[in-house]
């Protein structure tokens, strides 16, 4: 059977294909739209290149929430003095005081900040730490959502701002440290305690460490401060 349709007929079928098209996207959008936000307790790392090699131009948009169409702030980073520090990275003639990042690395490359959430391929971080302020990221390939264990460990080694003790416990006893070698390696956390044990690097370079910790715990975060800092060696 052959239906004809006459004029009238055709534009009203390509308006109700039309208005279905449209119904299709709206759903679509909306169920992109509507991704739970899920609580992150990580490292958003970003990356822009490396002491001889800078992403030139590498721009960053930072968003009050994920629905808005345009970045409250970009962060335009180009090609920068080494020595100069972060400031030289940004299109700004100096950081904004909005923008604190947990780390700022010139070699390889990389920014880092306290990531809190996600929705879909969009993160929420902490862009300056002391204020708490907040902006939102999409995610592209320079940027990874990391654990705090895999941040700790990208360094060469850790240093401690608590105590040591034999257990993840407050009552725990405490383990006697050498002041003459302050470098750590961990391996694992439980909560807010790091387990660690005395750094190869100990005797590498200077240092020599009399007392040798094989494991012990110790806190690093009390709240929002992080009591734990990476370190390299040069």
């Amino acid at each position: 059977m052959v239906i004809r349709l006459n004029k009238s007929g055709i534009l009203w079928a390509l308006f109700f294909v039309l208005v279905f098209a449209f119904i299709s996207c709206n759903s679509n959008s909306d169920k992109i739209d509507k991704k739970p936000e899920q609580n992150i307790d990580g490292i958003l790392e970003i990356s822009f290149g490396s002491r001889d090699s800078v992403t030139q131009n590498r721009v960053v948009g930072f968003y009050k929430t994920p629905q808005s169409s345009e970045p409250d702030y970009t962060v335009k980073m180009s090609a920068f003095d080494y020595n100069s520090g972060f400031d030289s990275l940004l299109s700004q003639t100096q950081t904004p005081a909005w923008l604190a990042p947990l780390e700022f690395m010139p070699t390889p490359g990389r920014v880092y900040f306290r990531c809190l959430k996600q929705k879909g391929s969009w993160y929420q971080v902490l862009t300056n730490d002391t204020v708490n302020i907040a902006y939102w990221i999409r995610k592209d390939s320079n940027i990874e959502l990391i654990s705090w264990l895999q941040y700790f460990q990208g360094g060469d080694y850790i240093d401690l701002g608590s105590e040591i003790r034999t257990e993840p416990r407050n009552d725990a006893p405490v383990m006697k440290r050498d002041s003459s070698c302050f470098k750590f390696e961990t391996d694992s956390l439980v909560g807010d305690w790091i387990r660690v044990s005395t750094s190869g690097y100990c005797g590498l370079i200077g240092d020599s460490a009399e007392i040798i910790i094989e494991k012990g715990w110790s806190k690093w975060r009390k709240g929002n401060v992080i009591l734990v800092g990476r370190g390299f060696n040069e």
